[in-house]
């Protein structure tokens, strides 16, 4: 690398870690939901796509796209770990996310991996600031009631002690949760 300057091929882990697994499945989840925008009572339509391929195809496209690298691989390209990621992901989506939706299905999908956005005015040191939360909501849903929705699939482990704001912004290690900054970021 150094004399030559050629750099080595990116290698792919035999692993899927955590944050890899998440990204396949959110992947798959935009491309099942990003179609039904706008379409209310999507409940009909998810159960026709759960029991169709749509699913599996959907979690190898993000596959290919985000783990291997490469439009061209096939199932059989995968190794044992990757196949029971699919598996996962795939039944995650068909048994989990899917049927919930379809058996509530009072709402129409307005957006998929939308970038939300909030600014907080402040002052510090006599100077007006500006701070900007910002986070990308997984879905956003229209209720008929007008209510708007945010889904945000979650794939790590839950953490769910919450002992107040500032433990968000003070706190160490498990007490400085994203999910709740990320959940009030969605109320604002």
């Amino acid at each position: 690398h150094s004399v030559a300057r050629i750099e080595s091929d990116e290698e792919i882990s035999e692993e899927v870690d955590a944050p890899m697994f998440g990204t396949i499945l959110h992947a798959a989840a935009q491309r099942l939901y990003a179609p039904l925008r706008g379409e209310a009572h999507p409940g009909g339509t998810l159960r026709a796509l759960s029991r169709s391929d749509a699913v599996a195809e959907a979690v190898d496209a993000s596959i290919r796209e985000n783990y291997l690298k490469d439009p061209s691989a096939t199932t059989s390209d995968y190794t044992g770990n990757l196949l029971l990621v699919r598996d996962i992901v795939i039944r995650y989506l068909r048994g989990g996310v899917m049927p919930y939706d379809a058996a509530h299905d009072r709402f129409a999908v307005q957006d998929v991996e939308q970038e939300v956005a909030y600014g907080f005015d402040f002052t510090a040191a006599g100077r007006p600031l500006r701070m900007k939360f910002a986070g990308i909501a997984d879905r956003i849903d229209r209720l008929d009631d007008g209510t708007l929705r945010v889904v945000d699939y979650k794939t790590g482990s839950p953490h769910l002690e919450f002992e107040g704001l500032e433990t968000l912004f003070r706190g160490e290690g498990k007490q400085r949760l994203p999910n709740i900054l990320q959940t009030l970021l969605y109320a604002m």
